[in-house]
């Protein structure tokens, strides 16, 4: 997507599930890729899967940058020799500093939020990724079934009758019949 700044963003989704064998797995992936692609079409996006070979170019165009050119990667080749596709991939060198990561001739700094709000505003996401530089974001997602979300809600709408009814009470006993229920309640 070409942003504000003329800038064109690529944003990758990874998908990631447990299932008791690898058909299941296909199956849930399949229908969870297709059911991106409908909603992503609905926006003007397209979205497609990416094999491990296209992976591995992006993870390598991001860490060595200026270097794309020179990626050839033959994942088979790589594993007769027994090397590891990571010594492909991986920058030369790492240094790490006190509050930050030299990678080569680049500076990183790395942020981790943990126990943050169960729920994230687009807004927010969208800011982060707006800045003008190579970024990587990573927002691991872990879904609720619709059992559990609906037995939660339940139990915070009771809770928060049950909060109504007791002021109401004390508001009676005290001879305060025409009290309104405060808005934050």
């Amino acid at each position: 997507a070409v942003g504000d700044s003329g800038l064109v963003q690529e944003k990758y989704v990874t998908i990631t599930t447990f299932k008791r064998d690898v058909e299941a797995a296909r199956t849930y992936l399949a229908r969870a890729g297709a059911g991106l692609s409908s909603h992503f079409g609905e926006l003007g996006a397209q979205c497609m899967p990416l094999d491990a070979a296209a992976k591995l170019r992006i993870f390598h165009g991001f860490y060595r940058p200026g270097e794309e050119s020179a990626y050839c990667f033959d994942i088979r080749e790589a594993m007769a020799k027994g090397h590891d596709f990571r010594d492909y991939i991986c920058p030369d060198s790492m240094e790490r500093h006190k509050d930050y990561l030299q990678i080569g001739s680049r500076y990183c700094r790395i942020l981790y939020l943990k126990d943050y709000a169960s729920f994230l505003k687009d807004s927010m996401v969208t800011r982060l990724t707006d800045v003008s530089r190579s970024l990587m974001l990573s927002i691991d997602v872990l879904p609720v079934p619709t059992d559990e979300a609906v037995r939660e809600i339940q139990n915070k709408l009771l809770g928060v009758e049950t909060n109504a009814a007791n002021w109401q009470r004390k508001q009676n006993a005290a001879n305060n019949f025409s009290a309104v229920l405060p808005y934050d309640m």
